[in-house]
């Protein structure tokens, strides 16, 4: 997620959309499909592969953090961080229900870091 983060900072300053596409086994579930990130969150504003493919003028394919070093300025705050995944991405109804049930179960009431509904 915090290579999902640095790219779409990347992109944002750089007036590009990126299309996240997290296809390495260890978070996939076979059943659900290659994209594992489609898995656990919704894109906002999602454009069709056709839309896209018509669209791209660059390409950089991340398979290493060193893959993404020259682009992209690794230090990035919470905040900064919270605000892109809110404006680019929005975790899946059965995500923000596990996370309730979780703080339900720990009892906890200190500050959370969440995706807020309609940002």
């Amino acid at each position: 997620m915090t290579w999902c983060l640095w790219i779409l900072r990347y992109c944002e300053g750089g007036g590009l959309r990126a299309d996240l596409r997290l296809t390495s086994d260890i978070y996939r579930d076979r059943n659900r499909g290659s994209n594992w990130l489609t898995h656990y969150f919704d894109a906002c504003s999602p454009i069709g592969a056709e839309k896209i493919a018509r669209r791209v003028s660059f390409t950089k394919k991340v398979s290493e953090l060193e893959d993404l070093e020259h682009f992209i300025p690794t230090n990035m705050t919470l905040g900064e961080g919270n605000r892109l995944l809110n404006k680019y991405l929005r975790p899946k109804p059965h995500i923000g229900q596990i996370v309730d049930d979780f703080w339900a179960i720990v009892g906890g009431d200190g500050p959370v870091l969440r995706s807020l509904p309609g940002y």
